[in-house]
């Protein structure tokens, strides 16, 4: 195997929680060229947490949160 450092991209879905924010097919080769060449472009993805800046949210849930949600 060789010996050699890769640099990593890890991005979130959307730029800022939006549905419609989301990285577009030729956003994502742009960072996957990168200007120092190839390498590898990876979305980050919590699935631990509900966040209410995200486009799933549902206001009601701040105060009557579904059961799942705790």
């Amino acid at each position: 195997m060789e010996d050699r450092d890769e640099a990593v991209t890890v991005i979130d879905y959307p730029r800022n929680g939006a549905d419609d924010a989301a990285f577009s097919r030729e956003e994502v080769a742009a960072l996957r060229a990168g200007p120092a060449g190839p390498r590898p472009v990876l979305a980050y993805l919590s699935i631990g947490q509900a966040e209410d800046y995200r486009f799933y949210w549902e206001p009601a849930w701040r105060t009557a949160p579904p059961e799942w949600l705790e």
